[in-house]
């Protein structure tokens, strides 16, 4: 699910979508390279890495720009980055044996394809907010960069969709059988995980909701649109921009006046200190609903330890 501001979790019943998409652009079948795309870094890991898209940004202090250090509130409950990265290691190592066994061939690629292309906790979310960075904003307007093309992706269109079908149930299924249905169930991603995030999610997309209604941030929005009605756009809110430019046909390859428009908005965000200003508002609140779900987070802290030494005993093995 994705919030206003920040991004928040997708909880269980998403999974077997997520994981649709993505082999939907990618190669399937016995004896192929495959890819797949399970819950969201943050979901199951909790990294909050930042990535492609413009949303968090290195940058000087005074550029008005979110440093790429900025964290939630949230993120002390969940695995560090290194962490996560040996969650995913085992994750992979299940996933791949459990695939061999059925007849296909896994490969990890994806996993380093979506890390470019996903969005982040770090900052605010670009495909809410639009870009932050100017130079990114040049480069790719409203649009997260493109992943590097793969052998696996150019021959995707020779995978048919019989392939497709049946490597994907062999991967996730409705039924929970699928190999990265029980890696995720072996390092212990169980109901009582999923039910504890359910609450966090619910208490971090209302922390956000509320922290956009904030007074301080609708000023940031009201500073930043007339910072674009003196570079000669009319806008009210970064996001209406986002929303104008989402369903570009042109997809991947913004046109001249998309990509002036963003670096116009991004270049605004910067002298309004708009990343920076909204950042910090939803910190606040996101501070508050951390104090206010206590339990759910512990809980959440306690189990996510479970996880990590469940995958540390996977790799010994």
């Amino acid at each position: 699910m994705m919030c206003v501001g920040f991004i928040t979790v997708d909880t269980r019943a998403l999974f077997s979508v997520l994981v649709t998409t993505a082999l939907a652009l990618l190669v399937v079948g016995c004896g192929q390279q495959s890819q797949d795309e399970g819950l969201s870094a943050q979901d199951m890991y909790g990294t909050s890495a930042p990535s492609g898209g413009g949303s968090a940004v290195t940058a000087a202090p005074d550029s008005g720009a979110a440093p790429a250090a900025a964290r939630s509130p949230f993120d002390d409950y969940f695995l560090d980055p290194e962490q996560m990265r040996i969650v995913q290691q085992a994750r992979i190592a299940l996933t791949t044996q459990c695939m061999q066994d059925k007849g296909f061939e896994y490969s990890e690629a994806i996993d380093q394809t979506m890390s470019a292309v996903s969005d982040s906790t770090a900052g605010l979310d670009s495909s809410t907010w639009g870009p932050a960075d100017p130079e990114h904003a040049r480069s790719y307007g409203y649009h997260p960069e493109p992943p590097a093309a793969s052998g696996s992706q150019d021959a995707a269109a020779s995978s048919s969709p019989e392939q497709r079908q049946d490597y994907m149930d062999a991967l996730v299924n409705d039924e929970n059988t699928g190999c990265d249905d029980l890696a995720y169930a072996e390092l212990g991603y169980d109901d009582t995980w999923y039910s504890q995030i359910a609450t966090y999610d619910t208490a971090r997309s209302a922390a956000n909701e509320s922290a956009v209604a904030d007074p301080e941030v609708v000023q940031l929005i009201a500073d930043w649109s007339t910072c674009m009605a003196r570079k000669g756009y009319e806008a009210d809110d970064p996001r209406s921009l986002v929303n104008r430019y989402a369903d570009n046909p042109q997809k991947g390859t913004p046109s001249a006046e998309e990509r002036e428009t963003a670096v116009a908005d991004a270049e605004c965000k910067v002298e309004t200190s708009f990343v920076v200003g909204v950042t910090g508002v939803i910190q606040r609140y996101e501070t508050q609903a951390v104090t206010d779900n206590q339990a759910t987070m512990d809980t959440i802290k306690r189990l996510s330890s479970q996880i990590f030494e469940r995958a540390q005993e996977v790799l010994a093995s």
